[in-house]
């Protein structure tokens, strides 16, 4: 796994200041949630790096999986103004 290089990172991983330290984070991760290894949705640096900006990203699930062995569904990353966060805690209510 830490045999990669950064040249295989893609989406936000492929330009964050880490990258080279990091390499994209859990490749488990970034497997299952979109399908290949180099993008990690689920990274802590990402999420305080968007909300600095006011924005936030969401995992939306497009397809569910199969159901066979070590298969994943699509997953689509969702970028949203962060008082979409707020909206949604009033809808719940």
């Amino acid at each position: 796994m830490r045999a990669r290089s950064t040249g295989e990172l893609w989406g936000y991983c492929a330009e964050c200041y880490y990258a080279e330290t990091c390499k994209g984070g859990c490749t488990w991760t970034a497997q299952s949630f979109m399908g290949r290894p180099g993008n990690n949705p689920y990274c802590h640096h990402r999420a305080l790096e968007f909300q600095a900006r006011g924005l936030r990203e969401r995992v939306v699930q497009r397809t569910p999986a199969w159901g066979e062995a070590f298969d994943y569904g699509v997953w689509e990353i969702v970028v949203e103004p962060l008082e979409a966060e707020e909206d949604d805690a009033t809808c719940r209510r």
